[in-house]
C-alpha cells in the first residue's frame, strides 16, 4: 500500500488561508516540475491494473505497539443500535496517548450502554478510554467532520468511588503513577483508563514490592480494578496455568491458546473477543511469567503441565491454537491429548515446522533483541530490575526448552495453518510442511502484514475466526 499523490496542471496551489495544511499536503514534486498533492488516501495497484482503496493514511495510528485503524473502531460504534454518528480521535502524546470516542445518538443510548457494547466486540487496546455523548458534531466549512474541534475529554461521563482506607489510597497512587492520570476510583477499569498488559505487569510488580501482595495477573485480567485486587488478596485464590479470556458458558466448546515466547496468552485478547460467542476461550500461561515462580525445566514438563490443565476441564473435544513459539507447544499437547483419547483440532499461526537445532540457534541469534525490545521498550526502564530480568530469562528459557527438539509424528485431527506474507524470519516460515503432520485435513491461508500483524490486524482476526468456526462446525 502507498499514499496516492497527484500532480499536473490541474493541481491547485494550496488551501485558502491554511498555510500549515498547504505545506503538509502540497509538496515539491520529486519526479518533475510543479507541486505534488498528497491526498492522504492509501491505495495499491490490483492485478487488473485498477487502484484499490485501502482507507486514509491519517486513520491508522500506533499506540503502545498496537496498530489501530480508527475507522474500525468507529464502524463498531456505528453498529450499536441507536448510534447515528461516531468519531474517535487520539488524545495526549507519546506513552500517554489514548483513544477518545464521541457519538451522536438518535435512540437514547447512554455511555454505559455503548461501553458494554464495545467491550463485547473490541480488545482492550482498541477501547476508547472515555466516551462522550454529543448533540451534534462540529463540521468544517465544506460539511466534513472537524476532528480538531471535538471537545476536550475532561467532561466525559464517569462514576467515581473514592478510596477510603490507607491500602486503597496507596493502590490508587500506584495506578496514577503508572497510568499518568487521576484520580483513580475503586471500580475504575485499568484497561479502560489506558492500561495494557505490559503496564499491568509493572503495576503488579510495584504492588508486590511496596505492599508485599502477590496478585495473580491471570485473575487481575478478569477483574482489573482496585476492588478486584483487594478481593483477590483477601481470598488468596488458587493459582492455575489457565487464564479465562472471555465469558464462560458450559454449553460451548473450548479453545485453548498457547503463549508465545513472552510467556503470556494476553496477545490473543483480540482473537478471543471474536470467538467468545462460539467458544469458551482460555489461555495457558507459562511458569515464570510471575516472577516468583520457577521456569519449566524441560519441554516434557511444560507439555505435561498444560495437558493436565486441559484435562481438568473434562472436555472430550478441544481446539488448540498457537501463535509463533506457542504453535510448537500446542502441537505437542495435541499429541498428548490424542494419546488420552481426546479429539483435537490444531491452529498454527506463523510458525514453521521445527526441523533441527540450527533453526533454533538462528532464531536466538537473529531475533531476540529486536522482538523483546519492541515489546518492552515502553516500560522496561520503569519496571523493577528483578521483574525485567525475570521476563528476559523466561524468554531465553523458552528458547532453550527446544534445544535438541525435532518435530515428529502426525496428529489425527485437522490442522489450520496461517502465514504472514511479511515476517521476521522468512527462511523458516514455510508452513506448507505442516500438512505432513495431520492425518486428516490441512488448510493453509496467507495473512496480510508481518509476524505480529497476524494476531493484531482486525481483518486477519476476522479471517482466522471465521475459519476456526467453520472448522469446528464441519
Amino acid at each position: 500500500w502507498g499514499e496516492l499523490c497527484m500532480s499536473g496542471s490541474g493541481i491547485a496551489l494550496g488551501y485558502l488561508n491554511q498555510p500549515g495544511l498547504t505545506a503538509e499536503r502540497f509538496v515539491a514534486n520529486p519526479y518533475g516540475t510543479g507541486l505534488l498533492y498528497r491526498t492522504g488516501d492509501m491505495v495499491r495497484w490490483s492485478s487488473g491494473g485498477n487502484l484499490e482503496y485501502g482507507g486514509r493514511a491519517d486513520g491508522q495510528i500506533k499506540i503502545r505497539g498496537y496498530r489501530i485503524e480508527i475507522g474500525e473502531i468507529e464502524s463498531v460504534m456505528l453498529g450499536c443500535p441507536g448510534i447515528a454518528q461516531a468519531a474517535v480521535k487520539v488524545y495526549g502524546a507519546d506513552e500517554n496517548r489514548s483513544l477518545i470516542g464521541y457519538y451522536v445518538s438518535d435512540g437514547g443510548i447512554e455511555v454505559p450502554e455503548l461501553r458494554n457494547f464495545l467491550q463485547e466486540r473490541l480488545p482492550h487496546y482498541m477501547l476508547p478510554v472515555q466516551l462522550m455523548l454529543m448533540e451534534q458534531f462540529p463540521l468544517t466549512s465544506n460539511g466534513k467532520l472537524n476532528r480538531k474541534a471535538l471537545p476536550d475529554p475532561a467532561g466525559a461521563s464517569h462514576v467515581y468511588h473514592a478510596p477510603q482506607t490507607d491500602t486503597e489510597k496507596h493502590l490508587a497512587v500506584l495506578w496514577e503513577a503508572i497510568l499518568g492520570k487521576g484520580p483513580i476510583g475503586l471500580d475504575d477499569n485499568f484497561f479502560e483508563l489506558g492500561g495494557h498488559s505490559l503496564k499491568a505487569i509493572q503495576l503488579l510488580s510495584r504492588i508486590k514490592l511496596e505492599q508485599g501482595k502477590d496478585i495473580d495477573l491471570k485473575v487481575f485480567f478478569n477483574n482489573p480494578t482496585i476492588n478486584g485486587i483487594l478481593y483477590q488478596h483477601k481470598n488468596n485464590q488458587l493459582k492455575r496455568r489457565i487464564i479465562q479470556l472471555g465469558a464462560i458458558d458450559e454449553g460451548k466448546p473450548s479453545i485453548y491458546f498457547f503463549s508465545p515466547l513472552l510467556g503470556t496468552p494476553i496477545v490473543y485478547l483480540k482473537l478471543s473477543r471474536y470467538l467468545e460467542k462460539h467458544f469458551n476461550c482460555f489461555g495457558l500461561q507459562d511458569k515464570g511469567f510471575e516472577y516468583h515462580e520457577e521456569f519449566h525445566q524441560s519441554l516434557k514438563e511444560k507439555v505435561e503441565d498444560f495437558t493436565n490443565e486441559i484435562l481438568k476441564a473434562g472436555s472430550e473435544s478441544v481446539i488448540l491454537c498457537g501463535f509463533s513459539y506457542g504453535a510448537t507447544i500446542a502441537y505437542e499437547v495435541a499429541k498428548d491429548l490424542e494419546r488420552l483419547n481426546r479429539n483435537v483440532k490444531l491452529i498454527v499461526i506463523d510458525r514453521a515446522v521445527y526441523k533441527n537445532s540450527d533453526q533454533l540457534r538462528a532464531e536466538e541469534n537473529g531475533h531476540f533483541d529486536d522482538d523483546f525490545n519492541m515489546l518492552f521498550k515502553d516500560i522496561e526502564s520503569s519496571m523493577p530490575a528483578y521483574k525485567s530480568a525475570a521476563l528476559r530469562n523466561l524468554w531465553i528459557n523458552n528458547l532453550k526448552l527446544l534445544h535438541g527438539y525435532k518435530q515428529k509424528g502426525a496428529i489425527k485431527g485437522d490442522i489450520l495453518a496461517f502465514k504472514a506474507t511479511e515476517n521476521i524470519s522468512k527462511e523458516f516460515l514455510d508452513m506448507q510442511n505442516w500438512s505432513k503432520f495431520s492425518k486428516m485435513e490441512f488448510d493453509h491461508t496467507y495473512l496480510k502484514g508481518d509476524h505480529f500483524d497476524t494476531i493484531q490486524s482486525t481483518k486477519n482476526i476476522e479471517l482466522i475466526s471465521n475459519k476456526i468456526i467453520k472448522l469446528f462446525n464441519k
